[in-house]
């Protein structure tokens, strides 16, 4: 009885919304738990799974949109009273989860995109200049000269 009121009881629960913020260096997936829930996480063959002690469906779309490149996939399973979230890795990936308060957090790294080449200089870079260099300033005038 008590397996197939928390079976129900997982189907009457709108899907959590899982979070995610991409950082300079490494996106955040933010899960958020429900009270009475445990989670735990196994990094192995170029997989990170996430197994939920309780029937649970997510809402993954913020999840796969921000995902990196080095992120082949995100699915969920639902199987009885647990649940599980997997996510297919590429390469060799920098992955960091921890618990904060109600919320279940995976870090995921990703390299940056490749630096402007060498032979640019930081001067003709305007990207790299201050702020109050990048103001509008009216052209100098020539004085007229004889031709």
């Amino acid at each position: 009885m008590r397996q197939q009121r928390a079976i129900a009881g997982g189907k009457k629960r709108a899907p959590i919304r899982v979070r995610a913020s991409v950082q300079p260096t490494f996106v955040r997936f933010v899960f958020e738990m429900p009270d009475g829930v445990g989670v735990s996480s196994a990094l192995n063959d170029q997989k990170l799974t996430l197994s939920f002690t309780a029937g649970l469906t997510f809402d993954l779309a913020d999840a796969k949109l921000a995902a990196p490149s080095n992120i082949a996939s995100i699915n969920q399973k639902l199987e009885g009273d647990t649940s599980a979230v997997e996510v297919a890795l590429i390469g060799d990936v920098d992955v960091h989860s921890f618990r904060e308060d109600k919320n279940y957090i995976v870090d995921v790294a990703f390299q940056q995109a490749e630096k402007p080449s060498a032979l640019m200089s930081p001067a003709s870079d305007a990207s790299h200049a201050p702020a109050t260099a990048a103001r509008w300033q009216p052209p100098r005038r020539q004085p007229l000269r004889p031709q």
